[in-house]
């Protein structure tokens, strides 16, 4: 049996990486059967169009593209065009494995009743991280990277990211489709729409699984490791987890007048407080966790506003 894949890039501004992940693309093992690479451009403003067009002979290629911004809803553009049986989704910063959609391919032919699948993605440094870096922050959240000892077979849907998911196209063919308010889009967007798309879609009866031979690595760029950028991360992992949450049904119990509990302000403030003192010592590692914690603080706090002042 052939198994038609369509691999789905929405980009935005991803002129500095994406010349390199087509390339890895036209370099790989070919499937077997018909492929396609539907890449959607999401109202980018650099020289993300010309870099994308450039590879019309190398790959088989579409190009679409999407003017509003956000992620989850370039990707929605992009699944009204996509072809094949599966769809792939990764990102405009992921090298994959030379061997990728043959072990897609292979994994998804041999689990015939499983519809979700990923894989794991492990960083590209562009400059190694300091090492204290790994006791300051979460990887996971903060560079897209996944856990190392998820072995094969089922998983936890929260598990399935963006850029090495799998998707049975009859998934989207029952109408499910990406959460067009979440996922990266300006300002400080709540993160985490592929993780919501997929939790959404085992709860509608799909299964998912792990396949930890379908490996790509996430190019970490050096901007990324400063603080500025982290911080960032912080506040909208926060916004994040609290959407997260109230979806599952929290929160509603212990929210006050002001959308969350004056203990979190207090939690707030103490961090903050920490923060600045393993600054004043240069306690680097020290001083970020804090920083990490009272931004990632303050986005749950803020998202718990928010969503209380859009349900009245």
């Amino acid at each position: 049996m052939c198994v038609a894949l369509s691999v789905l890039i929405a980009t935005h501004n991803g002129a500095p990486t994406i010349g390199r992940s087509l390339s890895r693309l036209a370099e790989m093992q070919r499937p077997g059967g018909r492929w396609e690479v539907v890449v959607v451009d999401n109202a980018s403003t650099d020289d993300t169009a010309s870099v994308v067009r450039s590879f019309e002979g190398q790959l088989p290629l579409q190009v679409f593209d999407c003017h509003r911004r956000g992620k989850n809803r370039a990707l929605n553009v992009g699944l009204a065009h996509v072809r094949g049986d599966v769809v792939v989704f990764t990102d405009d910063d992921i090298l994959p494995e030379l061997d990728w959609l043959v072990r897609i391919r292979d994994r998804v032919k041999a689990h015939s009743d499983v519809d979700l699948f990923g894989g794991p993605i492990v960083p590209e440094w562009e400059e190694p991280p300091p090492r204290w870096l790994a006791e300051a922050v979460p990887f996971g959240p903060v560079f897209g990277v996944t856990p190392p000892d998820l072995g094969d077979g089922p998983v936890d849907p929260g598990r399935l990211w963006g850029g090495n998911m799998f998707v049975r196209r009859r998934v989207f063919e029952r109408g499910i489709r990406f959460d067009e308010n979440r996922g990266p889009g300006a300002g400080n967007y709540v993160m985490g729409g592929d993780t919501e798309f997929a939790v959404r879609a085992v709860s509608a009866g799909y299964r998912a699984w792990w396949c930890p031979e379908a490996r790509v690595g996430h190019i970490v760029r050096a901007h990324q490791l400063r603080r500025g950028w982290l911080l960032r991360r912080a506040y909208r992992h926060g916004k994040s987890v609290y959407a997260g949450e109230r979806a599952g049904g929290a929160g509603g119990a212990w929210e006050n007048r002001l959308g969350f509990p004056r203990f979190l302000v207090r939690q707030a403030a103490g961090a903050a407080a920490a923060a600045m003192g393993r600054d004043l010592v240069g306690d680097k590692a020290g001083a970020l966790r804090c920083w990490w914690r009272f931004f990632h603080l303050c986005g749950f706090m803020a998202q718990a506003r928010a969503m209380r002042t859009r349900d009245g």
